[in-house]
Parts: structure tokens; sequence; C-alpha cells
């Protein structure tokens, strides 16, 4: 039987599923960032800190709340199928997107007008990172590397292929805001 929710059922059930969702994945975000266990009725427990990988088992009991999950989940997988990464940053916005976007809608910002004025400020912000992004030094590749590898030896030749790919870092970044598109609309 299908149910359609609404007003303040709908709201209680959003929030739910993106602090689930957001605070169990950005918990993994950096070097330092905190493993997580996933325990998948097909597959031995594992532990991980890989975003994509999260995000993907994340479910609750509630069939509501998983199908506000699988929203979610498309725009941070669908950055992951793009750009190889920026699952847990894409996480990271939407969460802030969103509650900002509540405090505005609730101080009586009218819902269209902030999602025409957020669609209006990507560009911006695009042209922005041009302007201020900084490319990490050789020593903040290696210890990304080395903590995304778990080994010393990997994160080191990781580090001398990215040198080679600046550019393409920047890019990558590039794609990851431009895909916030997809949550914006």
């Amino acid at each position: 039987m299908k149910k359609v929710i609404k007003g303040k059922e709908l709201k209680d059930n959003v929030k739910y599923a993106i602090d689930l969702l957001c605070s169990t994945v950005k918990s993994t975000l950096g070097p330092s960032g905190n493993n997580t266990i996933i325990n998948d009725a097909n597959y031995t427990p594992f532990i991980t800190n890989d975003g994509v990988t999260i995000a993907k088992s994340i479910e609750d009991d509630n069939p509501i709340v998983n199908t506000i999950l699988s929203l979610i989940k498309e725009a941070a997988i669908k950055t992951d199928e793009d750009v190889g990464d920026g699952t847990t940053t894409t996480l990271v916005l939407l969460e802030s997107i969103y509650n900002l976007g509540i405090k505005y809608i609730n101080e009586g910002i009218n819902p269209i007008k902030l999602k025409e004025e957020l669609n209006e400020s990507l560009e911006d912000i695009i042209k922005k990172i041009d302007l201020e992004c900084k490319i990490p030094s050789k020593n903040d590749f290696y210890k990304i590397a080395s903590v995304a590898a778990n080994d010393e030896k990997i994160g080191k030749f990781l580090t001398n292929v990215f040198l080679k790919l600046k550019k393409a870092i920047i890019l990558k970044l590039k794609k990851i805001i431009i895909h916030m598109k997809i949550i914006l609309k």
C-alpha cells in the first residue's frame, strides 16, 4: 500500500534520514577520520572508512526513512561514480545546505526563492574555488594517500601520481560542486 506523507511528518523523517546518513559518513572525513563497522547479511562484517561504502550500507527499519535515504544516497553515489571520490564531501555540503535552508524557511523565506538563489550561487562558488583553491603540498598528499591506502609505501607511490595530476584534482573538486545541483533540483 502506498503512503503519502507531508507536513511535519515529512520534515521529521527527512531530518532523521539526513542526520542518520550524514553523521555516520562525515565522521570518516579526512586523514584522521573514524572507521565504521558494517554488518551486512550478505557479507562478513568489515571495517572501513570509505564514505561511499558506508553510505550504500545505511538503512533504517522505517520504509519512509529508507525512501528518503535512497534519494540522499543517489546524489552522493552519483558524485562518486562521476568523480571517483567526494561522497563524504557531498553529504557534508548537503547537510549544511539542508539545515540552513530549513532555518531560513522557518524564518519566512520562500522555499522556491531560496532554491533559485542557491542555483544562482553555484557559479559564484565555482569562481571562488578557482581563485582560492590551494594545491596540497607533497606532504599533504602523502598523508592523505597513506591513510586512504592504509600503507605508507602505496601512499608514497600515490603521492607521486597525484603530483603529476594536480589539475585533475582541482577539476574533481569543481565537479563535486557542480553535482550539488543534483541535490538542489
